[in-house]
């Protein structure tokens, strides 16, 4: 390491290190580290990802909780959250079966995915989701 430091410090200023190979890494690393194209490709993983997923849980919908959470989702109309959909399925379920309620094994975010397989959105913040339909 000390040959390589003083082999650079004796090139200052004028060498081939300052002249031809610094430029080269300092664009290099720019490049690199540039977050308009790296951005945009790390949004497009992210995005084949989301959709791989999704199609991987496509058995969901075909499920009496599925069809039962598409029925709900369908009646409602409109811009929802999913307390909204809960009640709408305690609604049309049969049974004394109450959905949403403290505990419930059947959580916000499976109801979530099945509607996004069916081709709903979430269009909420950070802290509600609200789906609507794609």
């Amino acid at each position: 390491m000390l040959r390589l430091s003083l082999a650079v410090a004796r090139s200052w200023p004028n060498g081939q290190v300052w002249t031809e190979t610094s430029p080269k890494i300092r664009d290099w690393v720019l490049q690199e580290h540039d977050s308009r194209i790296n951005g945009a490709r790390f949004g497009t993983i992210l995005n084949s990802e989301a959709h791989r997923g999704i199609a991987a849980d496509g058995h969901l919908q075909r499920g009496a909780l599925g069809q039962l959470a598409l029925t709900a989702a369908r009646d409602i109309d409109e811009t929802f959250t999913l307390a909204r959909l809960a009640q709408q399925m305690t609604d049309l379920g049969r049974g004394d079966r109450i959905f949403g309620k403290v505990g419930d094994v059947i959580s916000p975010m499976y109801l979530r995915r099945i509607l996004q397989v069916a081709g709903w959105r979430d269009v909420g913040g950070a802290d509600e989701v609200l789906m609507e339909r794609g």
